[in-house]
């Protein structure tokens, strides 16, 4: 149940793998790769956007959060706390309600579809 598809700035295609649980990452013309088990769980990857850096970020729609994947593979919290929630602030105090969609503009700033809370959200990176 692949549920969205990025590519990085190394032309690799990142899929959000829905139904598996987990990330599946496709490295071009080198076959398909899944990423070893992370200490974070996130077990229903809905979306996912690279920035300018190759880092992934990936909606963890139940778990109301934004993880981020390093381009070194280590995943951390990137936004939310893991409760529902509709309070704004930075990435760290911020709370979501089921966040379904990601896109990076063109100035680096990442907007989240917060489905639970009929919203549009906006992170300023960096």
């Amino acid at each position: 149940m692949p549920h969205s598809v990025a590519i990085d700035a190394a032309s690799n295609i990142h899929v959000a793998d829905y139904g598996n649980n987990n990330l599946t990452r496709l490295i071009s013309r080198a076959g398909v790769t899944t990423p070893a088990e992370d200490p974070i769980s996130f077990p229903h990857p809905a979306n996912e956007a690279t920035d300018s850096m190759g880092n992934r970020y990936v909606v963890d729609t139940y778990g109301n959060r934004i993880l981020k994947v390093t381009v070194s593979g280590e995943t951390t919290v990137f936004a939310g706390n893991g409760y529902s929630g509709d309070a704004d602030g930075d990435a760290s105090s911020a709370t979501f309600s089921m966040p379904t969609g990601l896109v990076f503009d063109s100035e680096g700033a990442l907007y989240i579809a917060d489905m639970g809370n009929r919203k549009i959200r906006k992170i300023i990176i960096g």
